[in-house]
């Protein structure tokens, strides 16, 4: 429904008790909508081109501007989002950078400015970005922060992951760090707040230090309990911080294994396909360390535990039933290695028919193929 139409039905009232009332917007927004859309018609006629549009979008803005007139803005910012749509970004950057310096209120400076940023980083153009990023941030800190919190924060947020591309994790830490244990964090939106302990665990793990890592960790765990619960996502964290960043193949400590263990025992998360992301790294680890009765138990655990529970996870949205069966693949191809270490040549041939029956385009095909043909000649 347009803005005539809705403003009509709002005339003629309600018919029936049951309909819910519409809402008639102000004058002043019924006659912003009609100025922007009759300028866009013009700027775009029937055969124009995307650049061409923005062109001539931006020239309307400039006009409106240098009259004093309203909405030069709007116009801006539509002319730079047709320009980056057309694929020029250079006159996207251009035209954002313009909308920066002449708008006239804060909050759409610093959204220019944090266009602007995510342009730049699209062209891997990183000091660039990170100053963008800086701006859109003390244009809002000027202010103070609590007047566009959420914004803010993807600010420090994509600033940090800037800094981190160039190498600079100690500067992407501390950026992240700006959205922590302040009075305004609590209204945070809980992936913005939540993700900078993330991100500030996986950085502190990337510069050896584990205890900072786990710590960040250990604060996001307890502060956000709702995010990643029902998809998943908290069970692969609760991994990532037992393996703190470390090479897989050099894990073999006592506290990994306690911990992935604890993770694979939790009943909350028996049932979510990421836990057998959990027993594939448990099954490494337990490798490491030569535990070989333990890992035997473990491995066939996991396998039935995927064979439950094939059915439901097939139904989830997403990866996540590819990745489940992802770690079931390898956790067989496990399998089917500690099976020939014993010289169990009717298990290795069983296990990997089961395998190459049920996922023929499984990425281990040559590996099942070799084990059980080895295993066929008594190998």
């Amino acid at each position: 429904m347009n803005l005539r139409s809705l403003t009509a039905s709002a005339a003629v009232g309600l018919v029936c008790g049951s309909c819910v009332a519409q809402v008639v917007p102000p004058a002043w927004l019924l006659e912003k909508a009609e100025t922007i859309e009759a300028i866009r018609q013009t700027a775009c006629p029937p055969g124009a081109s995307g650049v061409q549009c923005a062109q001539a979008l931006r020239t309307a803005a400039e006009s409106r501007y240098g009259a004093g007139l309203p909405y030069s803005s709007d116009l801006f910012q539509s002319a730079a989002e047709t320009f980056l749509s057309a694929g020029d970004r250079f006159q996207a950057v251009a035209t954002f950078r313009r909308l920066e310096s002449v708008a006239e209120t804060a909050t759409r400076r610093a959204y220019a400015a944090f266009r602007v940023g995510e342009i730049h980083n699209s062209m891997n153009e990183r000091q660039a970005a990170i100053d963008a990023y800086s701006r859109c941030e003390n244009i809002i800190d000027a202010r103070g922060v609590d007047t566009d919190l959420q914004l803010f924060a993807r600010a420090c947020l994509a600033k940090a992951d800037a800094l981190r591309l160039s190498g600079r994790r100690e500067e992407a830490i501390a950026s992240r760090s700006r959205l922590i244990g302040q009075p305004w964090t609590p209204r945070l939106r809980d992936e913005l707040g939540g993700m900078a302990h993330v991100e500030n665990a996986r950085d502190h793990f990337a510069l050896g230090r584990v205890q900072e890592g786990r710590q960040s960790f250990d604060a996001f765990l307890t502060t956000h309990p709702a995010i990643g619960a029902q998809d998943g996502r908290r069970a692969l964290w609760r991994v990532e911080r037992a393996l703190a960043g470390r090479a897989l193949s050099g894990i073999a400590d006592e506290e990994a294994v306690e911990e992935l263990l604890a993770i694979w025992q939790d009943e909350t998360v028996a049932g979510l396909p990421e836990i057998m992301v959990c027993a594939s790294n448990l099954g490494t680890v337990l490798y490491n360390r030569g535990e070989r009765p333990f890992l035997a138990h473990l491995l066939a655990a996991a396998r039935g535990h995927f064979d439950a529970n094939e059915q439901a996870w097939r139904g989830l949205a997403g990866q996540r039933f590819d990745r489940a069966r992802e770690m079931f693949e390898a956790i067989t191809i496990d399998v089917l290695g500690e099976l020939q270490r014993a010289g169990d040549h009717q298990g290795v041939i069983a296990t990997a028919t089961d395998l190459l029956a049920r996922f023929p385009d499984t990425e281990h095909r040559a590996i099942a193929e070799a084990a059980r043909a080895r295993a066929r000649r008594g190998e």
